[in-house]
């Protein structure tokens, strides 16, 4: 079985993805910041294809102080 395509995941999963561009705003940082908070595993990310994608309970975290 193949991965599946974006158009083709199920909605509610697509709700809680957020990607770089959009958590960047939501928590008001750089892309280095960013970066810093994959690099030392405050934020998980997911890669597919050359797109990072957050869920959007793990940035939660990240806003209430509870990164890790």
């Amino acid at each position: 079985m193949g991965a599946l395509k974006p158009a083709e995941w199920p909605g509610q999963a697509l709700q809680n993805l957020q990607k770089s561009c959009e958590v960047r705003k939501m928590l008001n940082i750089s892309p280095g910041t960013l970066q810093n908070l994959r690099i030392n595993g405050t934020l998980r990310f997911t890669k597919i294809g050359s797109i990072m994608y957050y869920k959007l309970e793990d940035i939660n975290k990240v806003l209430e102080g509870n990164g890790k």
